[in-house]
């Protein structure tokens, strides 16, 4: 068989969802002839059937170990990266590959708004906002790992992802191919239906988590990203303002773009995550107590 061009590479921690996942990337107006489809993780469901162009690898790491070994193992000059609860449209493919021919080295592809039920909207909103479907084109300082694709050689001369950070490891990951000399694109053509199965819990978790890793990921490129040490340094002053920065945070969210004021109902939602990551970065910051209560496991979660 000849060597694939593309290498879409789907990290699963046992998605319910990715059966959507792989019909989408079959369904690609592409030729699926220069395609492989590498499915790395976990399928206790047993809804990942490898075939001719569909390869199942088993591993009991993380997120980023799934892509670190997707990155070794594939074949193709192009690597994207899809979530395997996100559903690709038609032209996805096409859109970012090209992108990648035009000379962009990386190029991070856009989030639909709608997430197939209010809390997945909510939490697309909160967490994508700057990389939705409805935004234009153009530089970022940073791209989202859902739906991510760039040339082998990047991948290679900068290294694998951070495989310790459970969150904010697509943050790390791209600010640090940046700051290598490789421009990061946004172009949001390039969909994907984000559906997670997800609840106000599990939004909760995420947010707490992703506060704590976030901050660890800000203050190792304070010059590269917004971080006031005062707050991520000082448990104190974080968590004595966290309804003010929440409040502010998630306000900013909807004026970002117009068409985010027609989901104004989704605010409460989202101004919680601001609170849980404020609270996740104060348990990061030093406070002990904080850390013991939010995360009694003495564990993260992804």
């Amino acid at each position: 068989m000849p060597t694939p061009e593309v290498s879409v590479i789907i990290p699963v921690l046992d998605s319910p969802l990715v059966a959507d996942t792989l019909a989408s990337v079959k369904g690609q107006e592409f030729d699926l002839d220069k395609v492989e489809i590498l499915v790395i993780g976990l399928d206790n469901l047993h809804l990942v059937k490898p075939d001719n162009k569909v390869q199942f690898i088993e591993t009991h790491g993380s997120v980023s170990e799934a892509r670190n070994l997707g990155i070794k193992i594939s074949s193709g000059k192009w690597l994207v990266f899809l979530d395997s609860d996100c559903v690709a449209k038609k032209r996805w493919l096409k859109q970012l590959v090209n992108r990648l021919e035009e000379g962009k080295p990386v190029v991070g592809g856009g989030v639909a708004i709608h997430g197939g039920n209010f809390y997945a909207t909510c939490y697309n909103i909160a967490t994508f906002y700057e990389f939705l479907e409805v935004l234009p084109p153009g530089p970022r300082d940073y791209l989202p790992t859902i739906n991510l694709a760039m040339s082998r050689e990047v991948a290679e001369s900068v290294g694998g992802m951070d495989p310790l950070l459970p969150r904010a490891e697509d943050i790390d990951w791209t600010v640090r191919i940046r700051m290598q000399g490789y421009p990061l694109f946004f172009e949001p053509k390039a969909t994907v239906c984000h559906c997670p199965k997800t609840n106000l819990r599990r939004i909760w978790i995420k947010w707490l988590s992703g506060g704590y890793c976030s901050r660890i990921v800000r203050q190792r490129y304070s010059g590269q990203l917004f971080a006031p040490s005062v707050l991520l340094n000082h448990p104190k002053f974080l968590l004595t303002l966290a309804p003010m920065i929440a409040f502010l945070a998630a306000m900013r969210i909807y004026w970002y773009h117009p068409t985010l004021l027609r989901y104004f109902h989704t605010w409460p939602i989202v101004f919680l995550t601001r609170i849980a990551w404020c609270l996740g970065a104060a348990a990061g910051a030093g406070n002990s107590g904080l850390r013991k209560i939010l995360f009694p496991e003495g564990k993260l979660h992804t």
